[in-house]
């Protein structure tokens, strides 16, 4: 096998579409469709507040939006090619793209709310804490306060 060869045999082992334009956007297609489900799982996740869930997905959206892109690469790379495809193949294609464009901003506007909403929860809980400590002094283990208002540690023996 000639350097040329061994070149563009490489090439093909790379790349994940397939020639056919046809065959080329259904597995546009699935991946599209993967990353949607993906997504859908995600907003589940978010809405029952299932942090571990979420983290699972996220992971694993990852992986897929790494393919993803490396497809979308392929395909632009391609796109005269792909002008003259089956019509249906490329509304499809469209419509999912839409669709997943849409989740995702939903996901990361949910995302946001989320971190606001943790963000004001810790806030309260720290002007809730220093509260308290102002109203009444918190020692620590062994630590305790003479008459005179003064801290002393205790040591207590085995």
């Amino acid at each position: 096998m000639t350097k040329t060869s061994q070149n563009k045999q490489a090439a093909k082992e790379q790349t994940l579409l397939p020639e056919d334009r046809s065959h080329a956007l259904k597995v546009m297609i699935k991946f599209s469709e993967r990353l949607v489900a993906l997504s859908e799982q995600e907003t589940q996740a978010l809405i029952q507040d299932d942090m571990t869930r979420f983290a699972i997905l996220q992971d694993e959206k990852n992986n897929m939006s790494l393919r993803y892109a490396k497809a979308s690469n392929e395909f632009r790379a391609r796109l005269e090619d792909f002008r003259a495809a089956d019509p249906g193949l490329l509304d499809r294609l469209e419509k999912l793209q839409d669709a997943l464009g849409e989740k995702i901003r939903s996901n990361n506007e949910i995302v946001s709310q989320l971190f606001l909403r943790t963000k004001k929860d810790t806030q309260e809980s720290l002007i809730t804490v220093q509260e308290l400590g102002q109203k009444k002094p918190i020692y620590m283990d062994g630590e305790q306060q003479n008459l005179n208002g003064n801290h002393n540690d205790q040591v207590t023996g085995a």
